[in-house]
Parts: structure tokens; C-alpha cells; sequence
């Protein structure tokens, strides 16, 4: 769908990222797309894109799953390391699926018109909020 939409190919790499490798594998991207599940791995992404000046959107959902959002360096701010497992919850895969549609449509946007937009989530009441 990204593809066909703005003609973006997404190139995985299977490797474990670490502080001391993320700056040589995210190198040269057009865009960083994090939505790792650890604090470790958000926060060698997070330093890497920042001394590289490379353009990257956060996504990711609270522990409790009620909340979710897409941000944007430099808005973004490595959460804090909470116990227990925040996929461990019933509603879990239909919030990420939707935060998951909410990321391509900024992607989209990313690439096509030139807008980096912030976005949240809230699950209660199903509200979505678009931030430029």
C-alpha cells in the first residue's frame, strides 16, 4: 500500500538494534518508523536519528492500552520503563492495529505533501487528534 501510494519501498533488516548499531543501520533513511516494544531500543533510535538529523515518527500505547500516539522527533521523549508487559491486555491488537493505519496515513502524508503531523489516540472514547 505505501508503495503504490508514494512509491516508498520499507527495507527490513534483521538484527538486533543496539545503541552502538543503530547509527550505522539508520543511516541514509528517507524516514525512521520506531515501534519498538522496549525503552532500550526506543532510546539508541531516538540518539541515533538525532545526530543524524534524520526524520523519524514514534509510535507506541500506554501500559494500561487505553492511549496511543504518533510523534514526531524533536517532540518525542524515551518513555520511562514500567513493569509488567503493556501488550499483556485484551484490547491490545485492535489499538495497535488502528495506531498502525494512523502511522501509514502520516507516512503518507510525510511523503507525498511534505507534513509531518502528530497524532493520539485515546481509546475510551475513540478520539483521534492530528497535530501539526
Amino acid at each position: 500500500m505505501l508503495y503504490r501510494a508514494v512509491q516508498a519501498k520499507v527495507e527490513p533488516q534483521v538484527v538486533e538494534l543496539s545503541a552502538t548499531n543503530a547509527p550505522e543501520l539508520l543511516k541514509g533513511s528517507a524516514l525512521v518508523v520506531d515501534a519498538f516494544d522496549n525503552v532500550q531500543a526506543r532510546a539508541a533510535v531516538s540518539q541515533a536519528i538525532r545526530a543524524a538529523s534524520l526524520p523519524c515518527l514514534h509510535i507506541g500505547f500506554s501500559g494500561d492500552g487505553l492511549y496511543g500516539n504518533g510523534l514526531w522527533e524533536p517532540r518525542y521523549q524515551v518513555p520511562q520503563e514500567v513493569p509488567g508487559d503493556p501488550c499483556d491486555y485484551p484490547l491490545t491488537r485492535p489499538l495497535a492495529l488502528m495506531l498502525s493505519a494512523l502511522a501509514a496515513r502520516t507516512i503518507t502524508d510525510f511523503f507525498r505533501l511534505g507534513q509531518a503531523h502528530d497524532f493520539e489516540l485515546t481509546w475510551n472514547d475513540l478520539k483521534v487528534q492530528y497535530r501539526q
